[in-house]
């Protein structure tokens, strides 16, 4: 079976800072068909979570493990 995020050049894309900005480019990545795999726990891991509710909050060296690109 094929891994879904490497379909059409699409991403395992990897957030590194649950801050204001992180999430955000999160989803819009998200919303652009690039799987989210991970973000670091953060200033506002309730915002993380509420802008990427599937997405689990990782520490810093699983989310680069996890990801084929990671934004920090």
């Amino acid at each position: 079976m094929s891994d879904p995020s490497r379909r059409d050049g699409r991403l395992g894309v990897g957030i590194i800072g649950a801050g204001r900005v992180g999430p955000v480019i999160g989803a819009a990545l998200a919303g652009a068909g690039h799987a989210v795999t991970g973000i670091t726990s953060g200033s506002d891991d309730d915002r993380a979570s509420a802008v990427l509710p599937d997405v689990p909050i990782l520490d810093a060296l699983e989310v680069v493990r996890r990801s084929e690109l990671v934004v920090v």
